[in-house]
């Protein structure tokens, strides 16, 4: 009988060890971010990594360690709430449909926006509340390959998303795993002191939410894809590349002119992708200048030519030139005043919303007043790309794709818009601080 417990028992033993290798076989197998999860320092890094179906976001609170100091910070994490400083990657593939089921277990309300994609209304979660402890299941297919992210939108969405409750979002391209570096750089900040006001008091700089993120290597010859993403609270964020990049998609659309610059700008709520080719001095040390955070990358060998562009440009999009003549259908005058941020003079929810037609593109005029409250307003349109048309009357000629675009103080700034699905869509100031203060309107296209 002993013997016999012994064997009953070494078997059980031998069937839960198996179970549990198992289990990491799997993890390591079908997880695109399993190195990330078992330790590796650089989750952000894509190069290769595979479209998922069905994503678990768990929204959490945690604490990070910044220097000499430890903060509280939301984090959105995965089913074995793994850490990601920066929100756990989510990478898609166009066409395919995909569940994300998020929990919250932050210990306060929330909800998560798809930033840019666009789905049905009831998706984009925009106006949801998910209470703490409980969860929602999000369904979706995306439709447009691109560099796009998710985060709270529930009020205060500054303090909320300025604590980091977000995180990046791609759907990927058939040429995207052609590219020997496609890395994410999620941009943000933390407030002075690390403690205390978000907003413009926002001090300190983050890249993939850590001071000194991990640096990044490309070999002579080869080609690289950098994915900015401006996912702070309030600041603006000027990018200084030491050398030269191609400025290939913006919002996640590509263009269909793309340029070379040594300079990036990205309002709150932006994304600019970028190709990186570079050639000759050997085993060269560059830094990516992000305000106080650098950027490394290691470009090593000594290669004569650079690698060739894989990036194949949109086409041509110019805007109806009977839209420049049209008066506009709607006229947004952003201001600040002692009522707060506000839209026509009124703050959120008291603008009645604007109704539009499905499938119907129209003329939408924003002001933005120069003086002692004068801000450039990054607006952004939820379920809809735009182009921007004019400025102060004149043609821009722009026949780029924005969700997310700064009305210019002083300036008269007018857009094309269409939505091709119904619903009741938000357009909002994205410096965060403004929109919690009143800065958001809405369409509601039928």
């Amino acid at each position: 009988m002993r013997l016999a417990t012994k064997i009953i028992l070494t078997i059980i033993l031998a069937v839960i060890a198996i179970g549990l290798l198992m289990g990491q076989f799997w993890d390591l197998l079908f997880s695109p971010f399993a190195a990330a999860e078992k330790g590796a320092t650089d989750p952000y890094n894509i190069t290769k990594v595979r479209p998922q179906s069905k994503y678990t976001v768990n929204i959490i609170n945690t604490k990070m360690k910044f220097n000499s100091q430890t903060i509280n910070r939301y984090v959105y994490s995965n089913s074995q709430n793994v850490i990601y400083p920066a929100g756990q990657p989510i990478v898609l593939a166009a066409g395919k449909r995909v569940t994300v089921n998020v929990k919250n277990a932050s210990g306060t309300a929330t909800n998560v926006h798809w930033h840019g994609l666009t789905i049905p209304n009831n998706m984009d979660g925009a106006l949801d509340k998910i209470d703490n402890g409980s969860s929602k299941t999000f369904v979706f297919t995306p439709t447009e390959t691109g560099t796009y992210w998710y985060h709270s939108h529930y009020r205060p969405v500054e303090t909320q998303v300025g604590k980091g409750m977000f995180g990046p979002l791609v759907v990927k391209s058939a040429v995207d795993d052609k590219y020997n570096l496609d890395e994410l750089l999620i941009l943000s900040d933390l407030p002075n002191g690390y403690s205390g006001m978000m907003g413009s008091h926002a001090d300190t700089n983050l890249v993939n939410g850590q001071l000194v993120p991990p640096a990044l290597q490309l070999k002579g010859g080869q080609l690289g894809q950098l994915r900015f993403i401006n996912a702070s609270a309030d600041n603006s964020k000027t990018v200084k590349l030491p050398f030269s990049v191609k400025v290939t998609h913006k919002d996640g659309y590509a263009l269909a002119k793309p340029y070379s610059t040594h300079t990036l700008k990205l309002y709150p709520g932006q994304r600019i992708d970028v190709e990186v080719a570079l050639a000759g001095t050997e085993n060269r040390h560059y830094q990516i200048l992000d305000g106080s955070v650098k950027i490394s990358l290691d470009y090593i060998g000594n290669h004569i030519k650079k690698g060739k562009s894989l990036f194949t440009p949109a086409k041509a999009s110019p805007v109806d030139q009977a839209l420049l003549e049209k008066t506009p259908d709607f006229t947004l005058a952003l201001a600040g005043n002692m009522n707060g941020w506000t839209i026509n003079g009124q703050v959120y929810p008291n603008l009645p919303t604007m109704q539009v037609k499905v499938g119907q593109t129209y003329k939408v005029r924003f002001t933005s007043p120069d003086g002692m409250m004068s801000y450039d307003h990054p607006m952004h349109i939820h379920g809809a790309h735009f182009q921007v048309i004019a400025v102060d009357g004149r043609a821009t000629n722009d026949e780029t794709w924005y969700d997310t675009y700064p009305m210019k103080a002083g300036k008269t700034t007018d857009i094309a818009v269409k939505f091709d699905l119904p619903g009741v869509w938000v357009v909002h100031c994205h410096i965060l601080g403004h929109e919690d203060a009143g800065m958001m309107t809405s369409f509601t296209a039928n």
